[in-house]
């Protein structure tokens, strides 16, 4: 909100000068702990083991070509194109599934599972449903796939395949 009002973005400037330098201090103690870490982690090898093998170069986190803040950002996107692909009845097998499995991964990596606000029984019950989406076949009966199965039925007959 500070970047729309003008008068406030020099106390934005300020206070990313502030944070920065605060955490100068604990960035050199990290980079220090991971140059220890990485060293100590490339003199397990044997010298053989190393002329026999390239050595593994450990790369810190957030420095990969895909890691988590890139997933992180894949996410929305992939939670809209399967959620439209449910409502219009497109692909509804496959976007079923990828729902499922999405939403599964969810409920698995919060385990066990917990009542309250921090309970995930609810992505399995959907996740569930999205199964049984997947199992019965929905989207022939209504949807954009209904469309798409009359299409398939017209050109790949067993009429048409013996003529």
């Amino acid at each position: 909100m500070r970047s729309g009002v003008s008068s406030l973005g020099g106390q934005r400037e300020t206070i990313r000068k502030e944070w920065t330098s605060k955490g100068a201090g604990a960035m050199e103690e990290i980079e220090k702990i991971w140059k220890n870490y990485t060293s100590s982690l490339l003199s397990i090898a044997t010298p053989e083991q190393l002329q026999a093998h390239r050595a593994f170069k450990p790369t810190m986190p957030r420095s990969a070509r895909v890691d988590t803040s890139v997933i992180d950002a894949m996410v929305p996107y992939f939670d809209i194109a399967v959620g439209l692909c449910l409502l219009f009845g497109l692909f509804t097998p496959v976007a079923a599934l990828a729902a499922a499995g999405f939403l599964a991964s969810v409920f698995l990596s919060q385990y066990p599972p917990t009542a309250g606000p921090g309970s995930t029984y609810y992505q399995l019950i959907e996740a569930m449903a999205c199964l049984v989406l997947a199992g019965t076949g929905a989207g022939r009966f209504a949807g954009l796939d209904y469309f798409l199965h009359l299409v398939v039925r017209k050109f790949c007959s067993p009429e048409t395949a013996e003529a």
